[in-house]
């Protein structure tokens, strides 16, 4: 491709092809080290608005306008937390933009597009009767039983993500202080959670019952390490066998989340332990529901003394 730098924005045709640009961008991200779910996250989001923007005849990064971004989140399915994730995806690829080359008299079109309003709603986990539903559906004498029920505990006592459960390793596990590294997780930042009697207990019997060489602490029968996909169709078996609506992988951790705060742990503590580097993510799983309300109301006329 011609390389002649353009007089109007001082970028040659490769930096401003849109293309190009994309794959500068992922370029960078990986020298980053930013795991693999990342990168496959910008890659998702970008390559379908690329595709929206050729479809306008748009092939070019200085011809991207606030306009173009806004009519492609209206094209979208109207999800808030889509939206909203298509946005950041856009976001940050247009900033990378600016910063890597410099277009003299550009206009980051994004700094003009609002992001798309997220609902306040909020954001529902699992309840406990129907966690336990799960675990009475598993045994606890087969391979099957024991590793679904250890899978069960650990996720709603750690509010651990479902990857970092898959990628757990049996070394990560700490007997004597009841802790498990989380090697790798948001970020690739480190961080301990624990458990307590009875998961250290169903984790001992799992451990004794696995019966495999392979070092990851979650495995098939055949001895094959936990992917994203094999936890969830787990998830899935066991919501159906016990008649309830399929559980989300992430439901796990936000009721890790409310009840470590009714245990009265401080809001500091939880994110910690649940790997969140501010505080403001871990209020969108704080946010109480009607329920969550109603439990914890006690009346104030029923104790005064009139």
């Amino acid at each position: 491709m011609d390389t002649k730098i353009n007089k109007t924005n001082g970028l040659t045709e490769n930096e401003n092809d849109i293309e190009l640009c994309f794959k500068a961008f992922i370029i960078d991200r990986k020298s980053q080290n930013l795991a693999k779910g990342t990168i496959e996250f910008y890659t998702l989001k970008l390559n379908r608005f690329i595709k929206y923007c050729k479809s306008k005849s748009i092939y070019r990064m200085d011809k991207i306008t606030p306009e173009i971004i806004r009519l492609f989140l209206l094209d979208l399915p109207n999800s808030e937390g889509g939206k909203a994730a298509f946005y950041r995806s856009v976001k940050a690829w247009l900033l990378f933009f600016e910063n890597e080359f410099e277009p003299e008299n550009y206009r980051n079109p994004i700094k003009k597009v609002k992001p798309p309003k997220k609902s306040v709603e909020p954001i529902e986990g699992i309840s406990i009767s129907d966690f336990n539903k799960l675990v009475e559906c598993c045994d606890n004498k087969s391979f099957f039983g024991i590793r679904d029920k250890t899978i069960l505990l650990v996720l709603l006592e750690t509010g651990i993500r479902a990857s970092e459960l898959c990628n757990l390793k049996i070394e990560d596990i700490n007997f004597i202080d009841s802790s498990i590294l989380v090697k790798c997780g948001k970020g690739r930042k480190p961080r301990y959670t624990f458990f307590g009697r009875k998961v250290k207990k169903q984790l001992r019997l799992w451990l004794k019952t696995k019966n495999n060489n392979s070092n990851a602490l979650f495995t098939t029968l055949q001895g094959d390490k936990f992917v994203y996909s094999t936890l969830r169709e787990v998830i899935r078996r066991l919501s159906k066998k016990a008649g309830i609506d399929t559980t989300g992988l992430h439901d796990f951790r936000r009721t890790f989340a409310l009840q470590c705060l009714k245990n009265r742990v401080d809001i500091q503590t939880i994110a910690r332990l649940m790997g969140h580097s501010s505080l403001q993510v871990l209020t969108f799983y704080l946010k109480q529901s009607k329920n969550d309300i109603g439990e914890s109301y006690q009346s104030v006329v029923e104790n005064s003394t009139y």
